[in-house]
């Protein structure tokens, strides 16, 4: 298999630096180093719930095509008022309105997602339990109007989306705009400016699980 390559890749180790060559570093607020779940010192972010997030620059920006990847490990088990104030695990900044918004959800300790692609919003829960305070490996590819929801490797769901491509925003780890804050942990973030296919969506977690082993 030809190499895949990442937009942007926050491996966490020390510091929240994109370690593709792209310059698409991080900016930590309040997130602290923690193990990661190979038990690597300063290798993870823990987010405290009440205040930490992380800032990355505009990487999405435009797209409609992409691969989000991202390990985390939580026991958090809540959910907003309304599905697009749920904990965010990653996603854009919101604004008011149908505005071509994204977030990768934790919704009463599932595995879920929220967009705004369309004419009205567009929520999709996988029923996945991710909150069982064991490390999973979460992706979202969106092939045009396309999503599919991965979950340690399996494919866990399906939908349909709108076309709009996702407006002129960072993306942020740990909290959206009028979000609740995510409890828990992040690890090894990486974005692809390609949907992703079956095949490699195995061999990314295969070999990330061969690298890190689940704990």
């Amino acid at each position: 298999m030809s190499k895949i390559t990442p937009y942007a890749h926050i491996k966490c180790n020390g510091n929240a630096n994109d370690i593709s060559g792209n310059d698409n570093h991080g900016t930590v607020y309040g997130a602290s180093l923690t193990d990661d779940r190979f038990g690597h010192p300063n290798s993870a972010y823990n987010f405290d719930g009440t205040d930490d997030y992380i800032e990355l620059p505009h990487v999405l920006s435009g797209a409609n095509r992409f691969t989000i990847v991202c390990w985390v490990k939580t026991t958090q088990q809540t959910s907003g008022s309304f599905r697009y104030t749920d904990p965010v695990i990653l996603g854009t900044g919101q604004l008011t309105g149908i505005s071509a918004d994204f977030l990768i959800t934790n919704y009463n300790g599932n595995f879920a997602w929220l967009d705004e692609f369309y004419t009205s919003r567009v929520s999709h829960d996988t029923g996945e339990f991710i909150a069982d305070g064991m490390w999973h490996q979460l992706i979202v590819v969106r092939n045009g109007e396309n999503l599919y929801f991965y979950l340690d490797g399996v494919n866990v769901g399906e939908n349909s989306t709108g076309s709009n491509t996702v407006r002129d925003s960072p993306i942020y780890l740990g909290h959206s705009d009028g979000t609740l804050y995510y409890d828990g942990m992040i690890d090894d973030v990486r974005i692809y400016n390609q949907p992703l296919t079956p095949t490699q969506v195995d061999y990314i977690y295969t070999m990330t699980k061969r690298k890190y082993g689940r704990r």
